[in-house]
């Protein structure tokens, strides 16, 4: 059985459980454009001094994330999947921290299992949480909804509700079932449904209006981004 939830809502997640994190305006668009472009892992830390310190006791990392939407100094990268526009070289391994996305990682770190999820890689995520349920037939998937500073944010909702789409009505609890409602109401007019929203109407006026539209790109990115050992995630490419 699958439920949605906003992180604030989010109920404990443990040892049988899947979570799926979606920040869909931007980190986990942005994450899955680093994947396609050849990063090797990722590995998301809630707090910038933790992300730096992390990046000096293992030197060869790069620093990618944003505070208040802005590149942090000294950080390779900022948040935009358009800064993933070119392959890396092979071995590059990236620290994240965002204001949002990261932090609602964190927040799930005791499930069994962790993927990112968006809508620019929704069919790859859902047909992952399907494998999973398929070997965990006793456990339970939580699509996590990050949000905005503490408040709802209706790009992740309509993320989480792609996601429940693909996926077989019978997996759906109410709250999975009102998600995947609200993103069929947007679906044929995505890319206007993110840029009408607060945080796209935020990121056009910080000149991050071609992200949103980037971020808007249904099932453009064949790769998802599944924790692993050091709370790492990979990409399991399809």
């Amino acid at each position: 059985m699958a439920a949605a939830a906003s992180l604030e809502s989010c109920p404990p997640v443990g040892p049988n459980d899947l979570a799926v994190v979606f920040d869909v305006l931007r980190m986990s668009s942005s994450m899955a454009a680093a994947a396609a472009a050849g990063v090797e892992a990722i590995r998301p830390m809630a707090e910038v001094e933790a992300a730096r310190a992390l990046a000096v006791a293992q030197p060869g990392l790069w620093l990618a994330g944003e505070r208040g939407n802005q590149r942090l100094p000294g950080f390779t990268q900022g948040n935009s999947p358009r800064e993933w526009d070119r392959p890396v070289p092979p071995g590059t391994r990236v620290v994240w921290t965002t204001t949002n996305g990261t932090r609602a990682l964190a927040q799930v770190a005791g499930a069994s299992a962790v993927l990112v999820g968006a809508l620019v890689n929704r069919r790859w995520v859902a047909a992952a949480v399907e494998r999973w349920g398929d070997t965990h037939p006793l456990g339970r998937v939580v699509l996590v909804a990050a949000g905005r500073e503490g408040e709802p944010s209706p790009p992740d909702w309509w993320g989480v509700g792609a996601v429940m789409a693909a996926l077989p009505p019978a997996w759906a609890d109410p709250s999975a079932l009102s998600a995947a409602e609200d993103f069929a109401a947007v679906q044929g007019h995505l890319s206007e449904a993110l840029a009408s929203s607060a945080e796209g109407q935020h990121l056009a006026a910080m000149g991050y209006e071609a992200d949103v539209l980037w971020a808007a790109g249904l099932d453009r990115v064949p790769v998802v981004l599944e924790r692993g050992s050091g709370g790492w995630l990979y990409p399991m490419r399809a």
